[in-house]
């Protein structure tokens, strides 16, 4: 595979994800990354196995580098990769990079004006998960529930300055930081030991509310606004 992502110009290859890593399961997809010019992701079935291949250039990757919303989990990507081909040693520097890389490189503003801003927007999914358990549309209301508990982990990975090999292991990630109040409510809201519906919903609430007070001191006088009005929400 990589010596035909080769012809097809790639200037480098890596084995990135959990074959990389050494700790891929029977299901797991094999993933490829080529540095060049061509499709973004591409899925395909190759001797048994589901292969993704994604296409990147030297500047979008820099460029996640340099992001907090991207940042927590390509540095860690790139550190696990393993080089399949590298043709003028691209690879090698980006992978080195990563290495050397630091929080410090995006900077305590850039990461809290995201943590601020993503808290916030979080606000419009509170009130319509109010809004659609109020009125009885619970497929809806679980959808709400679902995204404010797997966005929130996504945002607090970025104000702990995590670093993740992957998306699946972020939440308890982040519930090890945490107290046992994020954990109890995590769990809840994910509903792991059969709880009822509404006590899922109330906890992807208390789950918000629990982020803001965490992050309190990153908002301006506009978003605390914004998140003290919906952590004043309930599903009464």
């Amino acid at each position: 595979m990589a010596a035909e992502l080769v012809g097809q110009g790639a200037e480098a290859v890596l084995l990135m994800g959990s074959h990389a890593r050494g700790d891929a399961m029977a299901h797991s997809d094999v993933d490829l990354l080529a540095i060049g010019e061509g499709p973004e992701y591409v899925l395909q079935r190759r001797c048994g196995y589901l292969f993704a291949v994604s296409w990147t250039t030297v500047a979008a990757v820099e460029r996640s580098f340099a992001e907090p919303a991207s940042a927590g989990y390509a540095v860690q990507g790139w550190r696990d990769a393993r080089i399949l081909a590298d043709r003028d040693g691209l690879a090698a520097g980006l992978q080195e990079a990563a290495r050397e890389w630091a929080w410090q490189r995006v900077g305590d503003a850039a990461c809290n004006r995201y943590v601020a801003g993503e808290l916030t927007g979080l606000a419009e999914e509170v009130h319509k998960l109010a809004n659609l358990h109020a009125t009885g549309n619970l497929r809806g209301a679980a959808v709400q529930r679902n995204l404010l508990a797997i966005r929130l982990s996504v945002i607090l990975g970025v104000h702990l300055r995590l670093l993740y090999s992957t998306e699946n292991e972020l939440w308890n990630m982040v519930a090890a930081q945490l107290d046992d109040r994020w954990r109890q409510a995590q769990d809840t809201a994910f509903g792991l030991s059969g709880e009822p519906f509404g006590a899922t919903c109330g906890a992807a609430l208390q789950l918000y509310g629990l982020a803001a007070e965490l992050t309190l001191p990153l908002l301006d006088t506009r978003q605390h606004e914004v998140v003290r009005a919906a952590c004043a929400l309930d599903l009464s």
